[in-house]
């Protein structure tokens, strides 16, 4: 069987989760989503509901991680930090 695409909501928490600040313009977002065959108007609809899930925050045509995922992030980096041995 072929493996399960990832959902455009995936795509963006995982873009954002690698990026410090977890931060961009819409734009990216969507032109990013679109190199893995995400349209643009599918990309959109996910930001609107992760935005109203309280995942994500908007200011200036900018998103945020926000939330249960920016708590990820802190997890994944103190994670990361001591793997590598440097602890915070």
């Amino acid at each position: 069987p072929l493996p399960r695409p990832l959902s455009p909501r995936s795509v963006i928490a995982s873009l954002l989760l690698g990026l410090h600040p977890p931060r961009l313009r819409a734009a990216l977002l969507v032109r990013w989503c679109g190199l893995l065959g995400i349209t643009e108007g599918t990309t959109r609809v996910a930001l609107s509901r992760m935005v109203d899930a309280g995942e994500l925050t908007t200011e200036g045509g900018r998103y945020e991680l926000a939330g249960p995922l920016r708590a990820r992030q802190a997890g994944q980096d103190w994670s990361l930090n001591c793997l590598s041995g440097r602890l915070i």
